[in-house]
């Protein structure tokens, strides 16, 4: 992918969530998207929580204008749709815990199995040789999935503290993509 079309989706991005965060934060006081504080939060006042509608979009937006959509990309936006629905449905109504789960487990199942988006190996950590992973591929890379899901989920208590990490990570692969040569 050449530099340029990486800068137009960085841009677009950036584009969709600054014009649709002012408009959603009134979405969410309107259909009672609000986190109010308590002994439990952080923040003083009134928080809306469907910031995620928003940054759904800045990530569709790019993805369905700069990306070929082959099988993986739309196991992958599955998934993604699944993902949001059940975040979407856990602002609105604080979906219990086991619901959630469900949710995450169904989206990651539907990306991975039907993508074909499996780890195979993971490599040689110890220097002992390659760990391959055999028929637990599909099942250790959805658990894996899930589990990322719910490590960014844990670490949102914070505004700007999930979109600061996932930044710096996103910043790592890109640097690595390019070393490797993905990015031209």
């Amino acid at each position: 992918m050449h530099l340029t079309t990486l800068y137009y989706i960085f841009g677009s991005a950036l584009t969709v969530s600054l014009i649709m965060i002012p408009p959603i934060a009134k979405l969410s006081a309107r259909f009672g998207g609000i986190d109010r504080p308590d002994d439990r939060k952080v923040h003083s006042g009134d928080t809306p929580r469907l910031g995620g509608i928003a940054i759904f979009c800045a990530f569709l937006f790019p993805v369905l204008f700069f990306v070929d959509i082959n099988a993986q990309v739309k196991a992958f936006l599955s998934g993604a749709v699944l993902i949001f629905l059940t975040g979407l449905a856990d602002d609105l109504t604080s979906l219990k815990p086991w619901h959630k789960l469900l949710g995450e487990t169904a989206a990651a199942t539907i990306a991975i199995v039907s993508g074909g988006l499996w780890v195979t190996t993971l490599g040689n950590p110890l220097g002992l040789g390659e760990i391959a992973l055999g028929h637990f591929a599909i099942p250790f890379t959805i658990i894996a999935a899930v589990g990322l899901i719910n490590a960014i989920n844990m670490i949102d208590g914070l505004d700007g503290l999930a979109g600061g990490i996932l930044a710096v990570a996103c910043l790592a692969f890109a640097v690595i993509s390019w070393q490797v040569g993905i990015i031209c």
